[in-house]
């Protein structure tokens, strides 16, 4: 039986890449990432990541869903909601774009009666080893969607 090597043997991390995503967090006074943004950073040292699509709302969630294919999940992604299920900002195995609607429709209502910034994301499916690693980025309230391949 053979040991696998402790890394692999071409990895070329970016690290600039993550100085700029931390240095960008804490020029806003942050002192947490949010999920893309750490995904980012894991992507610029190779390690693999569930891919993640960000939505402005139901809409275009729904169209990431069907580009990723179902079932899949919806998350809430905010600068200001650190646990996303304090505010059942999370819903896995949505089968049906109707189901990702409703969700969506719902998770914003909820956010928005509490008044806590928000954009939402979905995805589909557990992290896999390996996950593909792609990070999508929009600017204010967002819907979206985060899947792994399937393998």
């Amino acid at each position: 039986m053979e040991t696998p090597i402790s890394s692999p043997l071409e990895v070329t991390p970016d690290t600039e890449q993550a100085k700029r995503i931390v240095a960008h967090v804490l020029e806003q006074g942050r002192d947490l990432l949010t999920e893309p943004e750490a995904k980012a950073v894991l992507t610029a040292y190779d390690i693999p990541v569930v891919s993640t699509e960000i939505a402005k709302d139901a809409d275009e969630a729904v169209k990431a869903a069907e580009k990723l294919g179902f079932p899949i999940a919806v998350k809430i992604l905010s600068q200001d909601i650190s646990h996303k299920s304090d505010v059942r900002g999370v819903a896995l195995d949505l089968p049906t774009p109707e189901d990702v609607r409703t969700t969506v429709t719902g998770m914003r209502k909820r956010v928005k009666e509490l008044k806590i910034c928000h954009r939402l994301k979905a995805g589909r499916g557990r992290i896999p080893k390996p996950a593909v690693n792609t990070t999508s980025r929009t600017t204010d309230r967002s819907t979206g969607i985060y899947s792994p391949s399937r393998l």
